[in-house]
């Protein structure tokens, strides 16, 4: 009986460490381990942080659009009504084109060409961080610009 309940004990004690161990391994996987992996990481969390507002990109576009086909469709064709006109065309054109700085830097990141050497990756993904960080900024610009249209 002893045998079996010191068995039982140890079957519990290794299961346990096996798990925990497993765990811990796992969490460290998100650690970076050069600083060209914390500069790779830096550079999805500016790519994540930009996609998440391609959403709003594309309803403000589509909002802009509809407020443009409005300011159209007056009969009464004013000097106030061809500057919002002008207003509503280069809000959108700043949408549209953040929305394809944004493609045109996911068409060009390649983590592949970043090189093999650390300081080949370090260069790469500085210059990645630039680029990303622009358009974010970009990004952010144009639909802070149409959120203020669309509140007038």
């Amino acid at each position: 009986m002893k045998t079996i309940i010191i068995f039982s004990i140890f079957i519990f004690l290794f299961g346990c460490t096996g798990a925990g161990n497993h765990e811990g391994h796992d969490n460290m996987s998100n650690v970076p381990k050069s600083k060209s992996d914390s500069l790779y990481k830096e550079v999805m969390n500016g790519h994540n942080e930009a996609m998440a507002k391609f959403g709003e990109l594309e309803r403000y576009q589509t909002l802009l659009k509809k407020q443009k086909d409005s300011v159209s469709a007056i009969k009464n064709k004013s000097a106030v009504n061809s500057s919002i006109q002008n207003t509503l065309d280069s809000a959108l054109l700043e949408l549209q084109n953040a929305e394809s700085a944004m493609n045109a830097w996911m068409d060009g990141f390649d983590p592949d060409k970043a090189g093999k050497t650390e300081e080949e990756k370090i260069n790469y993904y500085n210059n990645e961080k630039e680029k990303v960080s622009k358009v974010q900024g970009q990004i952010n610009q144009s639909l802070a610009k149409a959120k203020e249209l669309s509140r007038k």
